[in-house]
């Protein structure tokens, strides 16, 4: 399982599509090989090799992952803790331009590529101070970002709502067998309270709440660590592996063991 509380990579041999893959936080997507797909409501949104996407919180994509003939794609995919924006905001806010470059899209710069890089060996920063060095590296990062104005949404730090708030309840111990009165209560609030809060936000019930929390994560771990699909499934908890794929696959239109293939498979030779 990935530890990295920074970065993921994300892998395909085979051509991906994906439906309604949940944004839970801001991320920068640096693809390396082969072309990220959005497929959005005008033209679809089109990442190739060697640039940036950055996505703000809050939706839920259509996407496709196209290998390079006859090879992977291949892209790394950064979301920062939250209060490591907030502290690069305190530090750093008022100097911040303006104006941000409206593209998600972008070119991966030169001096962009090279804060990233060090990013993907978790291990260069082993040790006691492993959390403050990522922290500071990313920072680093974006420095370079708010320099070119690009990556806007990564700066743009609302205020918690009540279901971002339980959202990150949740996603400490997805396994536990979370009840709605639990939550409210962790919170401060009457359970009819949080539920009526939660139909003003527009953000469904609690059940759906903690499915999509459930979901999400699994698609991630399905996508970038090797515990088995069963280890997953308990561990996002799933009652069952096959609870699991089922759910999986209505949510994201393919199977969690499908993905999995997708993404471990050896590439197809070319042919000259």
């Amino acid at each position: 399982m990935n530890t990295n509380p920074l970065y993921s990579q994300y892998l395909a041999r085979a051509r991906q599509q994906i439906h309604r893959v949940p944004i839970l936080a801001p991320l920068l997507v640096w693809v390396r090989q082969g072309t990220k797909l959005i497929h959005t409501h005008g033209q679809p949104l089109v990442c190739p090799t060697d640039h940036c996407l950055c996505l703000p919180p809050g939706e839920a994509l259509e996407m496709e992952n196209l290998p390079r003939p006859g090879g992977l794609y291949q892209a790394e995919v950064f979301s920062p803790p939250r209060d490591w924006t907030e502290r690069f905001l305190q530090r750093y806010g008022d100097s911040l331009p303006g104006q941000w470059q409206a593209a998600p899209v972008f070119a991966c710069p030169p001096p962009l590529a090279a804060q990233l890089t060090p990013l993907l060996d978790p291990q260069a920063f082993d040790g006691p101070l492993r959390g403050p060095r990522l922290e500071h590296a990313w920072h680093g990062v974006l420095l370079v970002l708010a320099q070119a104005g690009l990556a806007g949404p990564l700066f743009n730090l609302k205020p918690l709502t009540l279901s971002q708030r339980i959202q990150m309840l949740l996603q400490a111990d997805l396994a536990r067998p979370w009840q709605a009165g639990e939550l409210a209560q962790r919170l401060g609030l009457s359970e009819s309270s949080m539920r009526r809060t939660l139909r003003q936000e527009g953000a469904g019930g609690f059940a759906s709440l903690l499915a999509e929390q459930r979901l999400g994560a699994a698609f991630a771990r399905v996508m970038t660590d090797q515990s088995s699909l069963t280890q997953i499934a308990l561990e996002c908890g799933f009652v069952s592996a096959s609870h699991f794929s089922q759910k999986f696959r209505q949510r994201f239109g393919v199977s969690p063991s499908q993905l999995r293939h997708s993404r471990d498979r050896e590439p197809v030779p070319t042919v000259n």
